[in-house]
């Protein structure tokens, strides 16, 4: 989203070239998980919410959002992941025709995504199923 990215407009890869093999790794169905080491500052926020866009559009399945804190996962929830769905063509017909916007959840029309937070015990007992 132009309102949260450092560079404005659609993904480009070619800026940051270095992020293309762990996305591809992230979207192939062989690979089981992706482990990702990274200074800061780097594009690792927009690494992530790429697949879980691309998660959202294409392979949808229940998504677990994990922040530190509660505050963190509404603020996300409710502002840069909105954003997403909203300000792109693509996946602007993934919001349904109802309230799809919840503190701690997004309700979409292919898939939920939960937030969660490193205290919230119930939310993370129970992984199986999440995209983590």
């Amino acid at each position: 989203s132009s309102r949260y990215g450092a560079m404005p407009g659609k993904w480009r890869t070619a800026h940051t070239p270095y992020l293309r093999e762990p996305l591809d790794a992230a979207a192939d169905p062989t690979v089981e998980a992706v482990g990702f080491m990274k200074c800061s500052r780097i594009g690792g926020t927009e690494w992530g919410n790429n697949i879980l866009a691309w998660t959202c559009s294409e392979r949808p399945m229940p998504i677990m959002y994990t922040q530190p804190e509660k505050d963190d996962v509404v603020d996300e929830l409710r502002g840069r992941i909105r954003s997403l769905f909203e300000d792109s063509e693509k996946l602007r017909p993934l919001i349904p025709d109802r309230n799809w916007v919840h503190d701690n959840k997004l309700e979409l029309a292919t898939c939920d995504i939960y937030g969660a937070w490193a205290t919230h015990d119930e939310a993370q007992d129970d992984r199986r199923g999440f995209l983590r």
